[in-house]
């Protein structure tokens, strides 16, 4: 049955305006410690390209969509206006005990991105035992040689032995701060008590899609969580497209 739920995460301005938040669930999955799974599109769609592999290859369901109404702009066809949220949704998975989480795009503005990681976490935690939260993204570099290294952060001290157990790479010291949700997650699952990784991979144009930093993230996120083995060499053109230049913002 879908139904609205937390009534306290959907602000309603007066009954003649849109809600800036809801939530519609399709199932209420149950499962104990479950590792948490959640980033969106970043620079080189790293961020979406991981979640999305995930979901189609561990057979994850659908049992959540959340809706944000924080678009600064309305779309224009042939006159005409219309206005859409964005929509972040929520998968399970038993093979790993996993929820993920991802969407198309980034919120728009700072209390919406502070409301949506919180809710994030509530959604999850509803499900179960959050053990661990990862995030993903992409990392800019000037140059790159080889294969896409991957680069972790995390929200606890005592997490980056299991980044140095793999070989993972502390984030260079040019780097003092990781915007927006893919970095955000983590300061929210920190000031509630929830473990916190974020791996990035190398890129160097983060203007186009770069398939083979997911691939380097998905083979970290998979050796951390022994995961059934996946082969990210299946990512396809069609798991990397662009976004519809329709859904993007008009500039006059």
């Amino acid at each position: 049955m879908v139904g609205l739920i937390y009534p306290r995460l959907v602000t309603t301005i007066s009954s003649s305006r849109l809600e800036s938040m809801e939530i519609k669930f399709y199932e209420h999955p149950k499962l104990d410690e479950l590792t948490l799974i959640a980033s969106l599109p970043d620079m080189g769609r790293v961020g979406g390209l991981v979640p999305k592999f995930l979901i189609e290859h561990l057979d994850a369901k659908l049992f959540a969509e959340l809706y944000s109404f924080d678009k600064p702009y309305v779309l224009s066809k042939d006159g005409l206006i219309s206005h859409f949220p964005s929509v972040y949704k929520f998968y399970y998975s038993k093979r790993g005990e996993l929820i993920i989480m991802t969407g198309e795009e980034q919120p728009h503005t700072v209390p919406e991105l502070y409301e949506l990681c919180n809710t994030v976490l509530d959604i999850a935690q509803k499900a179960g035992k959050i053990k661990r939260l990862y995030t993903t993204g992409g990392y800019q570099r000037e140059k790159l040689v080889g294969e896409p290294r991957v680069f972790g952060v995390a929200n606890q001290a005592s997490l980056m032995r299991d980044l140095d157990r793999i070989g993972i790479r502390e984030m260079g010291s040019e780097i003092s701060s990781i915007t927006w949700f893919n970095g955000l997650i983590l300061g929210v699952a920190l000031v509630r008590n929830i473990e916190g990784i974020g791996l990035y991979g190398e890129i160097d144009n983060p203007q186009i899609p770069q398939p083979n930093a997911a691939k380097s993230v998905l083979k970290a996120i998979v050796t951390l969580l022994s995961l059934p083995q996946i082969d990210a060499r299946k990512i396809s053109d069609d798991d990397i497209s662009p976004p519809d230049p329709s859904s993007e913002n008009i500039h006059v």
